[in-house]
C-alpha cells in the first residue's frame, strides 16, 4: 500500500505568505459504492506569534485507512483563522 506525504515547512524556511503551492496527498482515493464507509476527520492548526507564522493540518482516514494527509503554514495570521482553515480544507 502506497504512503501519504506529508507536505509541511520548517520555521527556518519560511519564504511565502500562502499555501497556494501546497498539494493534497491522496491515497486509494478510488470511488466507493459503499454507503457503510467509514470516515474520520482529525485537523489542528495554530499559531507562533514569536515568528508571527501560524500553520494548519490535517489527516483523513477510510475505513480506519489514512487517505489524505495535508498541512502548510502561513504568516501574518491567527490561531483561529489556522483551526477553521484546516476544517475547510478538510471538507
Amino acid at each position: 500500500m502506497q504512503q501519504a506525504k506529508l507536505h509541511h515547512a520548517e520555521p527556518s524556511n519560511l519564504h511565502s505568505d500562502t499555501c497556494d503551492g501546497a498539494s493534497d496527498s491522496i491515497v486509494n482515493a478510488a470511488p466507493s459504492d459503499n454507503i457503510h464507509d467509514n470516515y474520520h476527520i482529525y485537523t489542528d492548526g495554530g499559531y507562533f506569534e514569536k515568528l508571527d507564522v501560524g500553520g494548519w493540518g490535517l489527516v483523513i482516514f477510510k475505513n480506519d485507512q489514512e487517505i489524505l494527509r495535508d498541512s502548510c503554514w502561513q504568516k501574518q495570521t491567527s490561531s483561529l483563522e489556522m483551526e477553521l482553515y484546516a476544517a475547510k480544507k478538510a471538507l
